[in-house]
């Protein structure tokens, strides 16, 4: 392989992302497991508990992500939860 000031012999980048992959959700589980109140900790919430946040506050929750790749508006009231494509929103990357 030619010189590169990256290149390191016998470095699999692939592997090594992997284990800390792995690393991380290993710890993750441990975190859940052995401290009290984070059971749920890093884990998606149901969706009920958002309409039941909407519900609470007689309103809706709405949040926004736009990137180069797609833009999207999440909307969870105490009726439903949509997930609505925004086609003309980019990240102004």
């Amino acid at each position: 392989m030619p010189y590169s000031p990256v290149y390191i012999p016998d470095f699999d980048p692939v592997s090594t992302r992997l284990a800390i992959s792995q690393r991380l959700l290993a710890l993750e589980k441990k975190v859940r497991q052995e401290l009290s109140g984070f059971d749920t900790f890093h884990l998606p919430l149901p969706a009920d508990s958002f309409q039941e946040l909407a519900k609470a506050r007689s309103d809706a929750i709405v949040a926004f992500k736009a990137t180069n790749v797609r833009s999207d508006a999440f909307l969870a009231t105490n009726r439903s939860i949509r997930l609505l494509l925004l086609l003309e929103l980019n990240s102004g990357i």
